[in-house]
């Protein structure tokens, strides 16, 4: 199959990027690198018009170049080991998808939940994953299916659109409403819906000062530095 792994990162979060890139080089990965650093590139509004519509756009322009695995990686990750596990894993689960802790319930907008047709309450039984790190075999019907309506809403916008924090009740009038999470709350109802299988962090950790770095993890995720 032919896989690659995608990153958009521009202005700052541009030193993130060539540290992904730099340590992909160095732990084995044997696919190709696709990397953006323009919104034209990918055809995506801007961040802040649309956020993260531009990682959505990014993997369909890897879609659109022939491959059939892409794992997208935040410009915050950066490998730490031998890449191929976690390709080999999307080959053969069909994807990636790695829960961060929380709910939709805690991080979705009101506008959003309506799109979908879920109240608040079932919200909180939908767990949201680290979409920053997505990988997606498109050579499996229901990565497919998952990824065609997650580009239909970024396309679509509004479900997108929202501050990270609820604190003057912008998201919702619903105090238990934290924030927003943009693509990560869209992309964690559509696999929710479809029934794509979120796993607890294998491959992923996030590093802050005094983590223990878990055997089985691949890639660090820890702010630009």
């Amino acid at each position: 199959m032919k896989h690659c792994i995608v990153n958009f990162a521009n202005g700052y979060f541009k030193k993130g990027q060539d540290r992904l890139v730099n340590s992909l080089r160095e732990n084995n990965y044997q696919g190709d690198i696709i990397t953006f650093d323009q919104y034209e590139q990918v055809g995506s509004s801007s961040h802040q018009e649309v956020p993260y519509q531009f990682k959505v756009y990014a993997i369909e322009k890897a879609r659109q170049m022939g491959y059939d695995v892409v794992l997208y990686c935040d410009a915050s990750l950066f490998a730490i080991k031998d890449v191929m596990p976690v390709i080999y894993y999307v080959i053969e689960k069909g994807h990636l998808m790695e829960l961060c802790g929380f709910s939709a319930g805690q991080y979705c907008t009101d506008i959003c939940l309506n799109e979908f047709g879920i109240s608040r309450e079932e919200a909180f039984y939908i767990s949201l994953y680290s979409a920053g790190f997505t990988g997606l075999n498109f050579q499996n019907n229901d990565s497919k299916l998952f990824f065609e309506r997650w580009y239909y809403f970024a396309s679509q916008e509004k479900t997108f659109i929202g501050d990270w924090n609820n604190n003057n009740k912008q998201c919702s009038e619903d105090e238990r409403c934290l924030g927003h999470r943009h693509d990560q709350s869209v992309a964690s109802i559509l696999s929710h819906i479809i029934g794509l299988e979120k796993i607890v962090p294998t491959y992923m950790q996030y590093i802050y000062t005094g983590t223990e770095i878990k055997k089985q993890t691949i890639f660090s995720c820890q702010g630009i530095i």
